[in-house]
């Protein structure tokens, strides 16, 4: 399924990139209508007692063509979300800085998690807070020195 995702998402860069990028409101109307299709499925879908499952990790696939459908939807929304949010200079620029740090987040954020939720016991925010705040300040340390950004893969620059 992972390859179907990866198909569809080489064999239509050139149209994410337009959709990411272009300030058209026919965009606006298709992320829109995505989200409202989306909201009526999700609700219909927790109303009527889980209809619809999808999982990759233990490839579950309980309709085909939806396990395609729902998380396309999603990305038409997501990438429209994003879309405003680089518009939003201090909130663009604060999203890219987290964006070119997802290899230090993605892989320190369990780890740390786990053995300070041990000490200390929070909740979800807090967790969510501690997995980025805390790989993104070991980002920010490490990112000084040459053989971490290589081996930690880190950008080349990230402005603190």
């Amino acid at each position: 399924m992972a390859m179907v995702y990866v198909a569809i998402g080489f064999y239509n860069k050139e149209r994410i990139i337009r959709f990411l990028e272009t300030n058209n409101n026919k965009y606006n109307v298709i992320a829109c209508i995505s989200l409202v299709c989306l909201m009526l499925f999700c609700y219909f879908n927790y109303r009527w007692d889980v209809l619809y499952y999808f999982d990759m990790k233990h490839v579950y696939y309980k309709e085909f063509i939806l396990a395609i459908i729902i998380p396309l939807l999603f990305g038409v929304v997501l990438f429209r979300i994003v879309f405003w949010i680089a518009k939003i200079r201090i909130v663009g620029k604060l999203v890219s800085q987290l964006g070119r740090m997802t290899v230090p987040i993605m892989y320190l954020h369990v780890p740390l998690n786990e053995r300070l939720q041990e000490i200390f016991g929070y909740g979800s925010l807090t967790y969510i807070f501690l997995g980025v705040g805390l790989p993104v300040l070991c980002a920010l340390i490490l990112y000084r020195f040459t053989v971490a950004r290589m081996l930690f893969g880190l950008p080349d620059h990230i402005e603190a």
